[in-house]
């Protein structure tokens, strides 16, 4: 109820997307206290800086979701003995399939932030180059789905993770088509539906653009319907 009062408060009542509260089992995830969190510097040196930390030793992830869920995997390391070898079976996978892991890493290299941008949406603070940033999230992970797919005798964890991946390929490329290439960064700024999607927008921007050439014509049909040789809009 903190919380939620606090999300409240803090973002003027437009709340972000939240999911049903979900019991994690005690038993399954290692508590670590501050104290002892702090003395392992897993996250931050005892100086308080990321470099010198367990996690900036192993961080080899390529986008802001991989860092953060490697962050978060390691603060909360597992003690399920079926879950850390199903995990560890994962990791052997791709361990073993080099050319498969280098595909994996090339296809999420300047990966857009999709949680992000899903965040601003659902708070209703999304700006054109978000919506751009969904769109492309979406190609990588139809890109990732078809690595994962043609990959024989994958682990419980991949297989997951590749149907978790979804199809969104017709609302990729509808986006794609709405959206310009150079985009603003507010809404309000205009100029981000691409030419020639909507005929009724192409037409106003038409008139806004080339007003002179509009009236000129315009002016050009009257003299010629009413035979005024001088006549002046």
């Amino acid at each position: 109820g903190a919380l939620l009062a606090y999300g409240q408060d803090t973002q003027k009542g437009a709340m972000p997307r939240l999911h049903a509260l979900s019991h994690i089992d005690p038993t399954t995830i290692m508590a670590i206290d501050a104290a002892t969190r702090r003395n392992l510097e897993l996250d931050c040196t005892l100086a308080g800086e990321r470099g010198g930390s367990l996690l900036a030793f192993i961080d080899r992830t390529l986008t802001g979701a991989g860092a953060r869920l490697l962050a978060s995997r390691l603060s909360g390391p597992l003690t399920d003995l079926t879950a850390i070898n199903a995990r560890l079976d994962d990791v052997a996978y791709l361990q073993s399939a080099a050319n498969l892991r280098e595909d994996i890493r090339r296809a999420m290299r300047n990966c857009p932030d999709m949680e992000r941008a899903l965040t601003r949406c659902a708070m209703a603070r999304a700006g054109p180059r978000d919506l751009a940033a969904i769109a492309a999230a979406l190609g990588r992970a139809t890109q990732l789905r078809g690595l994962l797919d043609g990959q024989s005798a994958l682990p419980d964890g991949l297989s997951a993770l590749a149907r978790d991946l979804g199809h969104h390929k017709d609302f990729a490329d509808t986006l794609e088509a709405t959206i310009a290439d150079d985009l603003p960064m507010l809404a309000r700024d205009g100029g981000f539906i691409r030419a020639g999607h909507t005929e009724a927008l192409d037409e106003l921007r038409g008139l806004r653009d080339e007003s002179r050439r509009h009236i000129t014509e315009l002016q050009g049909r009257y003299a010629t319907q009413t035979e005024v040789a001088k006549l002046k809009i």
